[in-house]
């Protein structure tokens, strides 16, 4: 008997934070990426650039 296994890949994405009186909320976000370091490269320089960045993974 074949059993069909589903593997899910983790992947990573750079989301930009709205920051608003009361209320913090995602406003828009980068592509979806399967390296954490290369999303991670891509978060810290977005911070140094002054945006509010944070780290998200598809599998929450």
């Amino acid at each position: 008997m074949a059993t069909n296994v589903h593997r899910t890949v983790q992947l990573w994405r750079v989301v930009f934070i709205e920051d608003r009186v009361y209320r913090i909320r995602p406003s828009a976000a980068g592509p979806w990426h399967p390296d954490k370091g290369h999303a991670e490269r891509w978060m810290h320089w977005f911070a140094q650039l002054g945006f509010k960045v944070s780290l998200e993974s598809n599998q929450r």
